[in-house]
């Protein structure tokens, strides 16, 4: 095996480690991330909706307490 083949040879290696290592762990990192973004977007939109029901629930008592 002369030297241009081994290169060739460690090329099509580092290419097949690229191809079955890196980018299925790279895609699965992006799912992770994006998950993860959509659960802390629905905590935050979760306790978005509790201040607004307390805030709407104060408004009307309000109402209330200017009717009466």
């Amino acid at each position: 095996m002369n030297k241009k083949e081994m290169e060739k040879q460690h090329f099509l290696l580092l290419k097949k480690a690229f191809l079955f290592g890196f980018l299925p762990m790279m895609s699965s990192l992006l799912i992770l991330h994006l998950w993860l973004g959509l659960f802390i977007g629905k905590v935050i939109s979760d306790i978005g909706t509790v201040i607004f029901f307390i805030f709407y629930k104060m408004f009307l008592n309000f109402l209330d307490i200017k009717d009466g």
